[in-house]
């Protein structure tokens, strides 16, 4: 059996691939966006097309920096708290 480490180092995890909310409030909500996205489309002409083509290729890579933050942000909070809960755990027997 391979542990979590060599799981991720071997690729067989790959966290930014798997979260996503599996809620029914979050499927409903892309299916609004697409189906608003879709009949926007048909109301811009070519160079309007283009220019929300454009945004929306400029929202889809600050998102994916927006997410590399709260990612690296929420593992380092998770490790900090697991080293206090380890020091305080260890300082309990060394009382």
């Amino acid at each position: 059996m391979q542990n979590i480490l060599e799981k991720l180092y071997g690729g067989r995890i790959s966290p930014s691939e798997q979260s996503y909310p599996k809620c029914a409030e979050y499927k409903e909500v892309v299916q609004l966006e697409t189906d608003i996205k879709e009949k926007l489309k048909l109301q811009l002409d070519e160079q309007q097309n283009d220019l929300f083509n454009k945004y929306l290729t400029a929202k889809t890579e600050s998102t994916y920096f927006e997410d590399i933050q709260l990612f690296t942000d929420a593992f380092s909070l998770g490790v900090s708290i697991m080293v206090e809960v380890l020091a305080s755990r260890e300082e309990c027997y060394l009382k």
